[in-house]
């Protein structure tokens, strides 16, 4: 979440600071590269985060029907460590696709930073 946070705070920057006097000095392909990937980062956080859906373990209905299912022991011991098993599975595939977006996201946040930062510098020096 405190990647969106600093996407819209960088992009509510260069919103405001595209109204001051001479701002268009300063637009180039580096800054429209930067603010491009500024929002292709908030399209990208967008769907990391809606992206997840994490199912917090067994629920109560679960361990319920294991309760009242009629298992001896060591059948009752298989179906719910099976049921563990299933549930860790599924949460380090959730895992393993929220990072590799998050990775994406915050690549593209410190792209559009850089971008937009040495198209400022360009048009400075």
């Amino acid at each position: 979440m405190q990647t969106m946070r600093i996407t819209f705070l960088v992009f509510g920057l260069l919103v405001s600071s595209s109204t001051l006097p001479r701002a268009r000095q300063f637009i180039n392909v580096f800054t429209i590269a930067g603010v491009v990937a500024l929002l292709l980062t908030i399209l990208l956080g967008l769907l990391t985060y809606s992206a997840s859906d994490p199912d917090f373990g067994a629920g109560p209905n679960y361990l319920l029907d294991v309760r009242r299912g009629s298992y001896d022991e060591a059948e009752w011991f298989a179906v719910l460590v099976h049921g563990y098993e299933n549930w860790i599975r599924e949460m380090e595939e959730l895992n393993d696709g929220n990072a590799r977006l998050l990775t994406y996201t915050q690549s593209f946040l410190g792209g559009g930073i850089t971008l937009t930062a040495f198209g400022v510098l360009v048009e400075v020096l």
